[in-house]
């Protein structure tokens, strides 16, 4: 009896250990789950109760017409956190855990952040524009909606793709292949899958990924286009939970007297640039530092 509650008590400590929250890639992930779980709930409270007042999904899913989207602007950020479907879930966060955890070992964890936020904002943009131009979309737009992470995630994709083009993941029964072959094939996918079933959402995804294709591009540049949406999360979380001040600690380490082996140097030189662009993000290297970051 003793043992098996051992046993039990060690099973929590990991999983507790396992679901806490390290970096906002774990947000991601959760909030899309907990959406799914409260969706599922409602919808089967409503099914048993055998009343159908209202669709949660109307009050999150993004309308492709403007003035419905004008009663409801919330959904433009709700619809990138929304799925009904499990599979489509479950897809959504595989390539999600899969290219986030790339995106966060060349860049911040904060970026990882703003390319999603504004990666969905774009696909929602491009979604709106296309059902209220497209000629074979307007006569349908007032019955249209979005909803699922594909924008968002797409962009996350696009983003270190574009940025780590020589870059090799192993992709299941085609073996290792270059970051920049991914997102050239998802791009052509997408164009062409277009007329063949739930156009709004392979549009939606084109817009992330002109995001991620942007953010790249003028990343190489030191401009970093998610600062604006980041400075804005923090003078929110400023006003609910004000930055706690930090002490200073003027004790000198007597390491940082010693001398460093240039040889050491060389070999850890590689490393330190990872770690650089992780703290800090790209723009903080030197000329010389980014010549060998791309050489990687």
């Amino acid at each position: 009896m003793n043992d098996k509650t051992l046993n039990i008590g060690n099973i929590l400590n990991q999983l507790k250990k396992y679901l806490k929250v390290q970096n906002n890639l774990q947000i991601l992930i959760y909030i899309n789950v907990v959406i799914f779980i409260i969706i599922g709930l409602i919808n089967l409270s409503q099914y048993l109760s055998n009343s159908s007042t209202f669709k949660i999904i109307d009050y999150l899913a993004i309308p492709a017409n403007p003035l419905l989207l004008l009663k409801k602007p919330w959904t433009i950020i709700t619809y990138m956190f929304t799925h009904e479907n499990f599979l489509h879930l479950l897809f959504n966060l595989l390539i999600l855990f899969t290219f986030g955890k790339i995106f966060l070992t060349y860049l911040t964890n904060r970026q990882l952040l703003g390319v999603y936020i504004m990666g969905g904002i774009s696909g929602a943009i491009f979604f709106i524009l296309a059902y209220n131009i497209i000629p074979v979309f307007t006569t349908i737009k007032s019955n249209s909606i979005a909803i699922g992470a594909s924008a968002s995630i797409i962009a996350v994709v696009m983003a270190i793709s574009f940025l780590m083009k020589n870059l090799k993941v192993n992709l299941f029964i085609f073996g290792q292949i270059k970051l920049i072959y991914v997102a050239i094939f998802i791009i052509i996918l997408d164009l062409l899958s277009i007329p063949q079933g739930n156009a709004g959402g392979h549009i939606a995804h084109l817009g992330g990924a002109t995001f991620g294709f942007l953010f790249s591009s003028l990343y190489t540049k030191n401009i970093d286009i998610t600062k604006g949406l980041l400075t804005f999360f923090d003078g929110v979380k400023s006003i609910f939970k004000p930055e706690p001040k930090i002490k200073v600690n003027k004790k000198t380490s007597s390491t940082n007297n010693k001398k460093s082996n240039p040889k050491n140097e060389n070999s850890k030189k590689m490393d330190e640039i990872i770690e650089k662009v992780k703290l800090s993000g790209y723009s903080s290297l030197t000329e010389e530092e980014k010549k060998l970051f791309f050489q990687k």
